[in-house]
């Protein structure tokens, strides 16, 4: 209600120039767009873009109707649905930097992810119904192949059947393996500093630079005490005082000793799945150069059944839970995000949100630049953004995310080389500059202006 609807944002730019025109059969086999090889997803926005025109929005209804099918699995085959049902509640609730992304599209889908997770937690489910999905949607992307190969080498060593079943569990790993190294690995360059790098600053957005880690912590401390008789243990009352100073004395996310307690706890529980889970989903983070808070979304669903489990902390509030009281937060909530939308300050609230809605207001005024541009008279001048994004930026509401671009120039040439009327750029030696977080716009040299409450005035003026 907040967020609803974005525009095309950084490579989305591209998938709107390129995919329209592909022919079916290059959309299946081809790497039409940059990232890695996703033929389903490029099918999916193909089809969107020949049914709705370039509109990202029928696929972020998609990605949002796969989330909810996410959420209705995880609940519905949990062994106890009210505390689940909380924790999801808080943890998309509380980390809302981190999910707010799986609804446009981004090139991304990480929704179908978080499907794959929640199927991975169904008890007993047949390996061979799991590994058709697997296959479906690692087609969508990529982190799908190592979740498929967790969960079979975890089923394999959990296997107590005869050799020859175990057999089967085998060349179905090796298989999604091969799969996955043949057509969706890129070449791995061991860089230990940047791993670290990517997961600090990743981890630091989804908390939003320190304001949820005490909220990380207190999950931490949810799983700690997660029995009436932990309330007297000396052992577990050193670890939560050691984690506060860890993480506080070398400004670390609390996220990290989350993990870490988490996958201690699955292992004292023998629960390999979601060991499996948390550790690609933690490599995945490690690994993709973006900081971005989205990443850490399947590793937050990874954790869902660790904090679910016996949660003696967490379960106390479910004696508060009761239809009343669900209706009144439903509302609450809903009241909030209506305020939020109509851009009605409320304390603390829309400070924490901005960011969010800065970045969806500056697609809206990308696209309005972009309809201007394409029927003005000067279309044969080149389109240039004041600056490109800066990676790595995060979510900090200390950062000026007004003048960052929603787009990075080479996506803004590729859409414009496609989808101008004149399809292509005539002449680079006459330029306008593209200038988003503008408080007023006073230069005489201005062409076009376009204004949203929280991101301010984007413009459009001569170089000269």
């Amino acid at each position: 209600m907040i967020l609803f609807p974005f525009w095309h944002r950084n490579e989305s730019l591209e998938w709107a120039a390129n995919l329209p025109e592909a022919p079916f059969f290059e959309v299946l086999t081809e790497q039409i767009v940059s990232l890695s090889f996703r033929p389903i997803a490029q099918f999916i926005a193909w089809g969107s873009f020949k049914l709705f025109g370039i509109s990202p929005i029928p696929v972020e209804l998609l990605n949002f109707f796969i989330f909810l099918l996410s959420l209705f699995i995880f609940v519905k085959y949990s062994a106890n649905r009210a505390l689940t049902s909380l924790i999801i509640l808080l943890l998309t609730t509380l980390y809302f930097s981190v999910f707010y992304y799986n609804f446009h599209l981004h090139g991304i889908f990480y929704s179908p992810i978080l499907l794959l997770i929640s199927l991975s937690t169904i008890p007993n489910i047949n390996y061979k119904v799991f590994f058709a999905f697997g296959i479906v949607i690692s087609l969508i992307h990529p982190l799908g192949f190592l979740i498929l190969l967790s969960y079979l080498i975890n089923r394999y060593i959990l296997s107590q059947s005869v050799l020859i079943s175990k057999l089967k569990f085998l060349l179905l790993s090796v298989f999604a393996l091969v799969l996955f190294k043949v057509f969706f690995l890129p070449p791995i360059e061991i860089n230990l500093a940047a791993y670290k790098d990517n997961i600090i600053t990743a981890f630091n957005s989804a908390e939003l630079n320190g304001f949820l880690k005490p909220i990380s912590l207190l999950f931490v401390f949810s799983i700690l005490f997660n029995s009436r008789n932990d309330f007297h243990s000396f052992p577990k009352y050193f670890t939560a005082v050691l984690s506060i100073v860890i993480v506080y004395s070398f400004s670390l996310p609390g996220l990290l000793i989350l993990i870490a307690v988490s996958l201690y706890t699955a292992y004292n529980e023998k629960d390999f799945i979601s060991i499996g889970n948390i550790i690609v989903s933690t490599l995945f983070v490690m690994y993709v150069e973006s900081g971005a808070a989205t990443k850490t979304a399947p590793l937050l669903f990874s954790l869902v059944p660790v904090l679910s489990r016996k949660n003696f902390t967490l379960a106390l509030l479910e004696k508060y839970i009761n239809r009343f009281s669900v209706t009144l937060f439903s509302i609450s909530i809903i009241t909030l995000a209506i305020l939020i939308h109509l851009n009605i300050n409320i304390p603390v609230v829309s400070n924490l949100v901005s960011p969010l809605k800065i970045e969806r207001e500056k697609t809206v005024q990308l696209k309005e630049i972009l309809n201007w541009y394409q029927n003005s008279t000067y279309i044969d001048y080149y389109l240039k953004l004041e600056k490109d994004p800066v990676s790595k930026v995060g979510l900090n509401i200390n950062t000026d995310r007004k003048t960052i671009p929603p787009t990075f120039q080479i996506y803004l040439d590729s859409y414009l080389n496609k989808c101008s009327e004149k399809k292509k750029i005539n002449n680079q030696t006459k330029e306008l500059i593209i200038s988003f977080g503008i408080k007023e716009p006073l230069n005489k040299n201005i062409l076009y202006k376009t204004y949203q409450p929280t991101a301010q005035w984007a413009v459009v003026q001569l170089n000269n």
